[in-house]
């Protein structure tokens, strides 16, 4: 499968410099075919210097004016050198701007779907950015009528505008008012809708149980996913380095994805690459029931004798979730039929359902428990409380200990996967030393 590479394309040269250092304006007022007009020379961050000129004033005292309002927007950073289209801010903001940040593949993917097929379709490409006021976003963004397309829209716009303005390319930011606008309409909307689904506790039994049996490849992922809560991606990022067992926690530091550049597209590890957590919110520890724990150091076991005794497999250290050959798992549509298949074996039905809704079902296990949103959101790995409910709690005592309020799920899970499997009883005289000890 060869690599599609990521093609820039051409942007306009002036929006890599709109940067204004210095300024010096001509004395007088300037005679121009009969009217007046007001000229000076902008200086920018790179050395180049511009010769600007504002005429067809009627008059000495109208130039005047328009001088003093020039000085004031130069002096207070609101003026604006260039006009660009949306079309050429875009391109370069996603392209260039973004790119330059490294931020994950999936993002730029997402990113790009909202600007060329949504945005850019909305609003047409060659209205001038700096024409774009709050009502135009708002319009844009309430004919979204997918709630994961809006939310990457709230980070598009967001984002994006906000650059713009600190590039000197917008004098008024109009995102904030429409992001906040669109939001408060979409919560009051939300609460009269139906939440989505999420497992019951003997459907999530029943889930595991066969999971276990059918697609035993999937096991651990999905047993680590379930009782933790954390992103697909999360756990098949995990290492056993990242596995705390005294305290019986994980620490969340990375996640299995694709790099912008696609690394590692040669060796077919173009989507197992280490890359950063989805936000600076997700990296944190979450703890770990005492008897998903004894499957991680089980699974250390097979792995280690696997690599020893058996010439097929071939070991990749130091990942916690691989495959069957010994390879890091990676998020591909084996996963998702997988689950498919076990939610069919459990009369569940499959398009009912996908992956992260283990993780909504873990969030609702939560949020029955904890009265304080913030600390959902936390365990969760999410940037605001909004991405974890529609009402912002901020009068709640933290809860700094979760484990006991996990124990009674935890245990009812564990009662009934190995209700019917004894054989793999956890022998703590066959682990070492060595993996025990503190990491």
């Amino acid at each position: 499968m060869k690599y599609k590479q990521i093609v820039k394309p051409e942007i306009n040269p002036l929006i890599l410099n709109t940067t204004i250092e210095n300024w010096e304006f001509r004395p007088s007022i300037t005679s121009v075919r009969g009217k007046y007009g007001v000229r000076f020379e902008l200086t920018f961050s790179n050395g180049l210097k511009k010769q600007k000129q504002v005429g067809g004033f009627k008059t000495k005292k109208e130039a005047n004016r328009a001088k003093e309002e020039i000085l004031y927007q130069l002096s207070t950073g609101t003026y604006i050198p260039y006009r660009f289209t949306l079309q050429e801010f875009y391109d370069y903001w996603l392209y260039y701007y973004m790119l330059d940040k490294k931020i994950a593949y999936s993002t730029f993917v997402n990113y790009r779907n909202v600007i060329y097929n949504h945005l850019l379709k909305s609003i047409s490409p060659r209205t001038y950015i700096t024409n774009i006021e709050s009502s135009d976003l708002i319009k844009f963004m309430d004919s979204i009528a997918s709630n994961p397309l809006r939310c990457n829209a709230y980070a598009v716009i967001s984002s994006s505008f906000k650059t713009a303005k600190e590039l000197n390319i917008i004098a008024q930011n109009p995102a904030p008012y429409a992001v906040q606008t669109i939001r408060s309409k979409m919560r009051q909307k939300k609460r009269t809708e139906t939440k989505r689904k999420t497992f019951s506790l003997q459907q999530l039994q029943n889930i595991l149980l066969t999971c276990k049996k059918e697609e035993p490849n999937y096991y651990l992922l999905m047993l680590i996913c379930a009782t933790t809560g954390v992103r697909i991606s999360e756990a098949l990022g995990l290492q056993f380095e990242n596995v705390d067992f005294p305290n019986r926690q994980l620490h969340i530091i990375w996640q299995k994805g694709r790099t912008i550049y696609g690394d590692g597209w040669e060796s077919q590890m173009a989507t197992s690459q280490l890359i950063q957590t989805k936000t600076y919110s997700s990296v944190r520890n979450v703890e770990i029931p005492q008897f998903v724990l004894d499957e991680i150091i089980l699974a250390k076991n097979k792995y280690d004798y696997l690599n020893q005794n058996d010439v097929n497999f071939h070991y990749t250290p130091d990942f916690v979730v691989v495959n069957s050959n010994g390879r890091p798992l990676s998020r591909d549509s084996k996963i998702s039929h997988a689950f498919k298949h076990v939610l069919e074996l459990c009369d569940i039905n499959p398009d009912d359902y996908c992956w992260h809704d283990l993780r909504h079902t873990y969030a609702t296990l939560l949020k029955k428990n904890i009265n304080n949103l913030k600390v959902i959101s936390k365990l969760l790995g999410h940037s605001t409380v909004d991405m974890t409910e529609d009402v912002y709690i901020d009068d709640q005592r933290d809860i700094i200990d979760t484990s006991s309020i996990m124990t009674k799920y935890a245990d009812s899970l564990y009662d009934k996967i190995h209700m019917s499997d004894k054989s793999e009883e956890l022998d703590m005289s066959k682990i070492s030393d060595a993996f025990l000890r503190i990491r």
